[in-house]
């Protein structure tokens, strides 16, 4: 992986983290506003994508990589809605 590549990759990994904890924080408020039957085919359909997403950044191995995701994930978990 070239620098390039790295950069743009890391800030996906912080991309993924902040998506990830919106959901976890996000989930009733959506399923208010979108009801049940869109929510069964949209929220495993997210949750999938960023659950492969989450398991492609730990298989890089790389700290920078990882603490990107974290830090993605502790800023919107942190944050007040």
């Amino acid at each position: 992986m070239n620098e390039t590549e790295h950069v743009f990759f890391t800030i996906f990994a912080f991309a993924v983290g902040y998506a990830i904890a919106y959901s976890v924080k996000n989930v009733r408020r959506l399923y208010k506003e979108w009801g049940l039957f869109i929510c069964f085919f949209v929220f495993p359909t997210i949750a999938i994508t960023l659950l492969f997403a989450a398991a492609a950044i730990a298989d890089e191995g790389d700290w920078l990589v990882s603490s990107a995701f974290g830090g993605g994930f502790l800023i919107k978990m942190l944050k007040p809605r």
